[in-house]
């Protein structure tokens, strides 16, 4: 099924001498909206599938969003979005976030060739059926990562990352735990 979706918004952006910002409320009908529920698990089947409902739901959404250079080269930036959803036949949006907050520092040195940058990540945990056939709520994120970029000419460089300093063991999709704590690290080519 497609989802129809009707959004009504409305919002303020804009700069001060000091920050960007921008806020936006609005109002959206989904019909056949996908929601997820895990479906009974077939004898000796190790994971569990996800079964897709679909509803019709109103959201109520609010965001916001903060940018600001603090000094030459150190941006610092923040956004939230809250969502309120009311559903037609389902108890709850199954699977769906409601609060979703991001924030970053990024620094820029070296006549641009070095970048590094720090993030938090946070979301509510998501609601989903217990064992017990009952509405709950699986563990929320909270997730710090570290990461720099160094260019060593104008198009090739390196970079490292560091994700889930915190080791959260989230649950986005219930039974599907998210990595701990891992490392990226690789080259970069731009053109």
């Amino acid at each position: 099924a497609n989802t129809v979706v009707n959004r009504y918004y409305g919002g303020v952006k804009g700069n001060l001498p000091f920050v960007d910002y921008s806020v936006e409320a609005g109002y959206q009908t989904s019909d056949d909206l996908a929601l997820f529920l895990q479906m009974e698990e077939p004898e000796g089947n190790v994971r569990k599938r996800f079964d897709i409902l679909y509803d019709t739901v109103s959201i109520v959404n609010i965001n916001g969003s903060l940018a600001t250079r603090v000094i030459d080269g150190l941006t610092v930036s923040a956004s939230v979005n809250q969502n309120f959803f009311s559903t037609t036949v389902q108890e709850k949006a199954w699977h769906l976030p409601a609060t979703t907050v991001n924030a970053a520092v990024e620094y820029l040195t070296l006549r641009d060739m070095l970048r590094l940058k720090a993030e938090l990540f946070i979301e509510n945990g998501v609601p989903y059926l217990n064992e017990d056939a009952k509405a709950d709520n699986l563990n929320g994120l909270f997730d710090i990562s570290l990461g720099a970029d160094f260019f060593f000419s104008k198009n090739f460089g390196a970079f490292i990352q560091v994700n889930n300093l915190a080791n959260n063991k989230r649950e986005r999709w219930e039974d599907y735990p998210t990595f701990g704590i891992n490392v990226l690290v690789g080259a970069s080519a731009r053109f």
